[in-house]
């Protein structure tokens, strides 16, 4: 059953998918409307799952479940993975490739090999305030409060503390 987004709980589950390159909006379009069709049937054992789905800055898909309505099941969270991989194929792009860090500048989104950023943390062109977005965080709460966070405050803070 797809919600709005916003009615979502806070501490609803959530699942970060980020593109390689930035959509366009017909392709986010295309996509939200492939994904609502998918959470309107989504379900877990043949319960209905409640959840929603946001398009962010062009690069993110980010699905949120109500596990307090229904818990998701592995196959149900296998099935969410299979609409992905089936925008990927449609788009010509990847919402799998772990190791770019997408950083926020004031006026865009750009995206960042890791090992380039720790390139970028060890020659001091990176600093700790930088805004990155940590794709770990798992509730609506989180994301909210942290999600694009300083990149020093991630788990790559801790290259800042090795330039030494």
């Amino acid at each position: 059953m797809y919600i709005d987004f916003d009615q979502l709980q806070n501490d609803a589950r959530i699942w970060i998918y980020q593109s390689d390159r930035a959509l366009t909006d017909q392709e986010c379009q295309q996509s939200f409307e492939a994904l609502k069709e998918f959470i309107d049937n989504w379900n877990a054992h043949g319960s209905e799952l409640k959840a929603s789905v946001q398009l962010a800055y062009n690069r993110f898909i980010v699905i949120g479940l109500e596990e307090a309505h229904h818990l998701p099941s592995g196959c149900s969270i296998d099935a969410s993975v299979g609409v992905i991989r089936n925008l990927e194929a449609a788009l010509g792009n990847s919402f799998f490739d772990r190791l770019n860090l997408l950083v926020k500048t004031s006026d865009s989104v750009e995206s960042k090999s890791l090992k380039e950023v720790k390139s970028l943390i060890k020659s001091e062109t990176l600093p700790p305030d930088t805004l990155v977005f940590d794709n770990t965080i798992t509730t609506k709460l989180e994301m909210q409060q942290q999600w694009p966070k300083e990149v020093g405050n991630t788990w790559l803070g801790r290259y800042y503390s090795q330039k030494v």
